[in-house]
């Protein structure tokens, strides 16, 4: 009896031991093969927000941020980059004189990271192109639109991108979901902006003619201040004569002699004959 009870013992036990390997090799399977959507590994410069099949699809509540996370195998998880990103596209704007302008661009922007589910269950992955694209585009056209092309031409690149950038944070403020600070947008750079080759030509010649403008109206102020010299010299001249009854001319010989005559040089003054008589200098150096 005691035999047959430690066989139906042992029998049992291989019966069990089978069925809980076979458990294992079952939860093995399973592991192995939902591996990659129970284990999230969300590196440096991400974060991940997670949708949930059965408890109200996305989790607005939690942001998962950096590290090796375990979900359930039929929920998801969104993995998004929160560096700085750059867009960039080519585009055709009217002028405020109907003229067209060939610009180049790039914008630079990051998603906010608290408020990242928010993006998903609004805009989703695409949103760089759904959201940030859009906005870049909308400021850059009003803003441009409100000149004309020889206005832009002229006008420094750094003011016009800072009315670009108040442009775009006011459509954010103005908006109710972007309001909510789901995008940050950080910079626009204007890469070129072309304008057709003859009227880039006109603009320029008519700007070259201005600045000709101007330097011929300098040169006419400097004459007529050298003008207002000359006469004031005049004038001076005038009344220096008329108190002291010696012409200037005869002046200038008088002073010119003395120097002439201070000079370590031997030479021969021959004072001229009447009262307006000059004297001659001979220099005597060999």
């Amino acid at each position: 009896m005691r035999a047959r009870s430690e066989r139906s013992l042992r029998a049992l036990w291989e019966r069990y031991l089978v069925k809980i390997v076979i458990g294992v090799l079952v939860l093995l399977f399973f592991l192995a093969y939902f591996w990659h959507n129970i284990f999230y590994a969300i590196e440096s410069g991400q974060a991940g927000v997670r949708w949930s099949r059965f408890f109200g699809g996305t989790v607005l509540n939690k942001v998962y941020r950096e590290g090796t996370h375990a979900i359930l195998p039929w929920d998801k998880m969104y993995i998004y980059s929160i560096r700085v990103q750059e867009i960039h596209g080519e585009l055709v704007v009217l002028s405020k004189n109907g003229l067209a302008l060939n610009i180049e661009w790039s914008g630079r922007f990051y998603p906010n990271e608290n408020q990242l589910p928010y993006l998903h269950r609004f805009f989703g992955p695409n949103y760089a192109e759904d959201v940030a694209r859009p906005e870049y585009i909308s400021s850059l056209r009003t803003v441009l639109g409100n000149y004309t092309d020889e206005e832009i031409y002229s006008r420094d690149e750094e003011g016009l991108l800072d009315e670009v950038d108040k442009q775009t944070k006011k459509n954010i403020s103005a908006g109710d979901l972007l309001g909510r600070g789901l995008i940050t947008f950080d910079q626009i750079l204007l890469k070129s902006l072309k304008l057709p080759e003859a009227v880039q030509q006109a603009i320029q010649e008519k700007i070259n003619q201005k600045h000709a403008l101007l330097a011929y109206e300098f040169r006419l102020q400097s004459e007529e201040q050298e003008k207002k010299r000359t006469i004031t010299q005049a004038e001076g001249i005038q009344q220096f004569q008329e108190l002291t009854g010696i012409s200037m001319l005869k002046w200038r010989g008088i002073e010119a002699t003395e120097k002439l005559a201070q000079s370590p040089n031997s030479k021969i003054i021959i004072i001229g004959t009447g009262p307006d008589g000059l004297p001659i200098i001979l220099n005597t150096d060999k």
